[in-house]
């Protein structure tokens, strides 16, 4: 099958076309310009990206082998050329949701889904952490850069499928995860979601369409969740001393992680902590890229909080630079 990403270079789309890739498709895409993720694809293998988006590069593809399925980013316009001439040639073009769920289906893998207005993408890391110093085969998903794997990795002998689930133009809710993460939940994406209760009644629809869930109970209450069989709950005043991160955040990810990973047997719970006590960090969220100077990617007033948070941990003298977000 030959599967054209457009928006390959975005973090969404990148991992997942080189999941595709990794499972066996032939892989070709595009990107509005070249970024680290475009160079990164060609490194690993997908050599057929365009970094431009006319509609010329979709149909030279489909010239060379016919185009099976078109993907594109939740970010990319309708009237988006590419998208156009895909559809001109007869191609069904669909967002990345029913690619992945499809995928699932064909290999009959579970998923993992780590969700949340903040926490997400370092709780996923956290999971595949865990998953590679287990030994455990895996594929996964997640829209950052790791130093200890790919942003997108397909293993045809994982019994799960690890996922940054994305609340933004209502991804997560395609989904029915095996067992979802809520790393945390604040009002966010205003232009998907109109008001706070619309927002709120999304997560509750996510967590209906889970299995099995793992949420802090600040959560559970914003959102009505009682704990259960099916729902774990985490106690607000859950001891994290034990946790040898950076930050109270990042400790309360480390907890999620280590108790849903426990909830599905794959460890217990002391090796899990030890393991996750190791984790090597990922790109952008509280990185240190120089001596007392770290990056991170907080654009919410809660995770700028909790970037604050950390930082004072490591100084209790702190300056914020920051840079503002303009149309």
């Amino acid at each position: 099958m030959h599967v054209y990403f457009v928006g390959i270079g975005g973090s969404g789309i990148g991992p997942l076309s080189l999941i595709a890739h990794q499972a066996g498709f032939k892989v070709s895409g595009s990107n509005d310009n070249g970024n680290e993720t475009t160079e990164k694809l060609r490194e690993l293998g997908i050599k057929a990206i365009a970094e431009i988006q006319d509609g010329t590069f979709v149909k030279s593809q489909n010239d060379m082998e016919p185009i099976d399925w078109v993907v594109r980013s939740s970010a990319i316009p309708d009237d988006n050329e590419d998208i156009a001439a895909a559809q001109q040639l007869g191609i069904p073009v669909t967002k990345r949701d029913e690619f992945i769920n499809e995928l699932l289906k064909k290999t009959d893998q579970k998923m993992i889904a780590i969700a949340g207005t903040h926490g997400k993408t370092s709780t996923t890391a956290m999971v595949i952490w865990l998953f590679k110093q287990l030994n455990i085969p895996l594929s996964y998903s997640v829209g950052a850069k790791m130093s200890f794997g790919s942003p997108g990795e397909f293993n045809e002998q994982s019994e799960f499928f690890i996922y940054e689930a994305d609340e933004y133009d209502r991804n997560f809710l395609q989904f029915k995860p095996e067992m979802s993460i809520i790393a945390g939940v604040d009002y966010d994406h205003p232009d998907i979601y109109p008001t706070r209760e619309d927002y709120y009644a999304a997560f509750k629809q996510f967590i209906d369409q889970s299995t099995r869930l793992v949420m802090w109970e600040e959560d559970a209450s914003k959102l009505g969740i009682i704990e259960d069989e099916q729902h774990t709950v985490l106690n607000t005043d859950t001891d994290l001393n034990h946790f040898e991160l950076t930050g109270k955040v990042m400790r309360k990810n480390a907890h999620a992680a280590v108790v849903a990973l426990q909830k599905l047997g794959l460890s217990d719970y002391e090796t899990l902590r030890d393991l996750v006590n190791q984790f090597p960090g990922l790109s952008r969220r509280f990185e240190e890229i120089a001596p007392n100077i770290y990056s991170d990617y907080a654009h919410t007033p809660e995770k700028i909080r909790g970037a604050i948070d950390m930082a004072l941990e490591v100084n209790e003298n702190v300056t914020v630079v920051y840079e503002g977000l303009h149309n």
